[in-house]
Order: structure tokens, then C-alpha cells, then sequence
């Protein structure tokens, strides 16, 4: 498939998972199985197509969460078990030294928020880094 045909695909998939409920867009993962291919976009370089990536993999994260919290016999979120699974947590990781501020910064925090007890105790790339304060301040 060619960049655009998978640029729509991901965006078709980003409006369905905003208008699903979230067992519906479960069973819809469940039956395409689109996690795994979905994250493989993570490898590009286009700041669009990861930047659509991460507002799909936000909106399942975030669906996951309110399957867990409504006692519906769901322990942990089935979104982030699945992203676990595909191995979606180390192209998420590689992520992290992208040069873009706003992709650094949105993968850190759905790492922190979904992922945490999966993250090693080494310090991300940033940290080894300068300070990321303005040049102005």
C-alpha cells in the first residue's frame, strides 16, 4: 500500500474510534486485528502520519480506560495489552528520540500514563540531553 492509501486507512480508523463505543471498538481491534500495522507507522519519518498514530492510539488508550473502570470484568486495559503484544511499547520507546518536541512530548506521556509499569529505570534519551528550556529564557 502506498503512504496515502495508509495515511486514510488510520485516519478512517482515528474517526471510528472516536465514535464507537468502547466495547464496540474492541471487538473491532479483536476482528482486524489493525493494532500491530498501525504501529508499524511509528517508523516513519512523516510528523503527520505519526502525529495521527499517536491521537488513534489516545482515543483506544482512553476508550481501554473506561472499559476498566466500568466493571465490565476488565482487569487491565485491553488496548494497552494488546499495544504490549505487538510490541507497540518499543516502536512507542524509539519514538522518544524523535527530534519534534510535540511527538516527544505526547509519547512520553502516554507511556507514563499507560505503560508505566513497563518502563525500565534508565533515563529516556532526553534526559541525557541538554535542558529543552527556550533559548529566551
Amino acid at each position: 500500500l502506498n503512504k496515502n492509501v495508509i495515511y486514510e486507512l488510520v485516519k478512517t480508523l482515528e474517526t471510528l474510534a472516536r465514535v464507537l463505543q468502547p466495547r464496540a471498538l474492541l471487538r473491532l481491534e479483536e476482528e482486524l486485528e489493525f493494532m500491530g500495522k498501525v504501529l508499524d507507522c511509528c517508523a516513519t519519518k512523516d510528523k503527520e502520519m505519526i502525529n495521527l498514530v499517536l491521537d488513534l492510539l489516545e482515543t483506544m488508550l482512553e476508550s481501554g480506560e473506561i472499559l476498566k473502570e466500568n466493571g465490565m470484568g476488565i482487569e487491565e486495559n485491553p488496548f494497552a495489552q494488546r499495544i504490549s503484544k505487538t510490541r507497540g511499547v518499543q516502536n512507542l520507546e524509539k519514538l522518544q528520540t524523535h527530534k519534534d518536541d510535540e511527538i516527544y512530548d505526547r509519547v512520553y506521556a502516554l507511556i507514563d500514563r499507560y505503560f508505566s509499569c513497563l518502563l525500565y529505570t534508565s533515563p529516556s534519551p532526553r534526559d541525557r540531553q541538554k535542558s529543552r528550556m527556550p533559548s529566551s529564557a
